[in-house]
């Protein structure tokens, strides 16, 4: 799996979440020590020295875009669910 299509599945699994749980597997799923953001730093070792900055860059601006919309929509679903108690 390239990274570019990983972030496509992965920024589109978040968007389309609709709990807190299934936001939780994501995070596992993409960010955990075992996940697939960590299996693409792996492939590091197989790439030539000068290509390996470079994709270092690409999996770890990735990785804080990942982050930063696994945050956002926590966030959101937090004050849903906030505004649907005091309603």
């Amino acid at each position: 799996m390239d990274v570019k299509q990983m972030k496509e599945e992965a920024l589109k699994a978040i968007e389309e979440a609709g709990s807190l749980e299934k936001l939780e597997e994501l995070r596992i799923t993409y960010l955990s020590k075992k996940g697939k953001i960590q299996e693409l730093m792996m492939m590091m070792k197989d790439l030539a020295p000068e290509e390996k900055p470079k994709f270092g860059q690409i999996v770890n601006e990735t990785k804080q875009l990942v982050t930063s919309k696994l945050e956002e929509k926590i966030n959101d679903l937090k004050v849903e669910f906030l505004n649907a108690k005091l309603e």
